[in-house]
């Protein structure tokens, strides 16, 4: 399998995406992948430029949103230390404490605000430790003195809660918020201990003993808090295909809100509102956010567009699918037919060749594509036609309604055949019974 030239695939990933600090390594499952990986870290890009295209090696969404993809990588990292460039903090017994809010799923990241509809996940890194001091003895012999201390972790407890605009939401490290304005996510990560302490003094009756003497319990807590803030998407995503008229070929409008992907039998239709690619953080577990950038193109195959309609030869399977940064409408072509009672009405029902055909349809006000014999008319209201002998049906289509209408056409040979032998009858009939009247008794 031939190798699509690198420079021209990812040129543009350059142009849209943030700077970047990643540890540059060629680690990817796909042998394809890893061999383009390699090859971008041994040329003569810059660093930046290596760290953006092998950072977007992996994900091919490039014009849809794929949420469920960012989701299963950013859920399967295994984190326990934190990431590069947070702090941790340290008290007497609590040690190593960090907490961040790593990202919120699904959110897009556009125009450098991030952007999560009515419901999204808000994931969350934290970790710490516990040191106690090691139990002490002392063997030096002499009563009043403590001989042995001994340490153990009574409590132990951590919590680390979701807050959205100071209105609880729920704990752990993914929690499910509901958003209905700009927000602020807040995490509060609360870790609190309480140590058992237990004194031992010489006491000396017939000889030396360590015995209990008495017991306390010391506290420590710590609490971090990290914040971040986003935008509510609000959008009203609509798709639907309206159909115009037929003759030739179909005549079909697109009305989207975003972005869409209409597939016919033999052709296709796309149009792209944005480009997606892969905004890393959290450097080294390398967290997932989708980032959009303006693209705005559309791309054709098997028909033509005109102004703003699609002009298709076969509009048979017709299937749309409509999406924006979280909504995704898919569904059969609906091309929006009128509730109406679709037909046409002739003149009359018998017609000689060459005679005008007087056609009227309903309603009055659509154009409708008629049909007669090798005759074909666009028209409204009404129609004429003129008689055929070799055809009697009339056929109209509007959208995919059709409708047919049988006339009667006289055949002028057959006509003049039937009265030639009808005035041979009669004149046989006559002269017969002027000879029966007049010759009776002979006949």
């Amino acid at each position: 399998m031939a190798k699509p030239p690198i420079w021209g695939m990812f040129a543009l990933l350059i142009l849209v995406q943030t700077p970047l600090i990643l540890a540059i390594e060629c680690t990817q499952s796909d042998s394809e992948i890893k061999s383009i990986c390699n090859e971008i870290l041994n040329s003569n890009l810059t660093l930046l430029e290596k760290e953006t295209l092998i950072s977007n090696l992996e994900y091919t969404g490039s014009f849809f949103p794929d949420h469920n993809y960012v989701y299963n990588k950013n859920t399967n990292i295994n984190i326990n230390n934190p990431p590069i460039g947070i702090e941790t903090k340290n008290s007497v017994y609590i040690k190593n404490v960090w907490m961040d809010i790593f990202t919120s799923m699904p959110s897009i990241l556009y125009n450098n605000s991030l952007y999560v509809p009515s419901q999204t996940k808000v994931q969350t890194g934290f970790n710490y430790n516990i040191i106690i001091p090691s139990d002490y003895s002392n063997s030096k012999k002499r009563e009043g003195r403590e001989c042995k201390t001994t340490y153990s972790v009574e409590e132990n407890s951590a919590t680390n809660k979701i807050y959205v605009n100071n209105q609880y939401q729920g704990s752990g490290k993914l929690v499910n918020v509901n958003i209905n304005s700009d927000s602020e996510i807040k995490s509060v990560y609360d870790v609190n201990v309480k140590v058992k302490i237990k004194h031992y003094e010489w006491t000396y009756d017939h000889g030396w003993d360590c015995d209990y003497d008495s017991t306390e319990y010391k506290t420590d807590s710590i609490q971090i808090t990290d914040k971040i803030n986003i935008k509510y998407y609000q959008n009203n995503l609509f798709a639907n295909l309206e159909f115009l008229d037929s003759y030739a070929s179909n005549n079909i409008k697109p009305n989207f809100s975003n972005s869409i992907e209409v597939n016919f039998k033999d052709s296709e239709y796309n149009f792209y509102e944005f480009m997606y690619d892969v905004n890393y953080s959290k450097e080294p577990y390398y967290i997932y956010t989708l980032k959009a950038t303006d693209y705005k193109q559309e791309s054709i195959k098997n028909l033509f567009k005109e102004n703003n309609t699609l002009i298709v030869k076969n509009i048979e399977d017709c299937k749309v699918r409509a999406f924006d940064f979280f909504n995704v409408f898919n569904g059969l072509c609906n091309f929006n037919l009128e509730n109406l009672t679709f037909s046409i009405k002739t003149d009359k029902f018998k017609y000689k060749p060459n005679e005008e055909i007087r056609i009227s349809i309903y309603p009055n006000d659509i154009l409708a594509n008629l049909t007669y014999g090798n005759q074909t008319r666009l028209a409204k209201n009404s129609v004429v036609f003129i008689a055929n002998a070799q055809n009697n049906k009339i056929t109209a289509k509007y959208k995919n309604l059709e409708t047919q209408k049988l006339v009667f056409i006289e055949n002028e040979s057959q006509t003049k055949t039937i009265f030639n032998l009808g005035i041979f009858g009669f004149l046989n009939y006559f002269f017969y019974a002027v000879l029966r009247k007049y010759f009776g008794g002979l006949i």
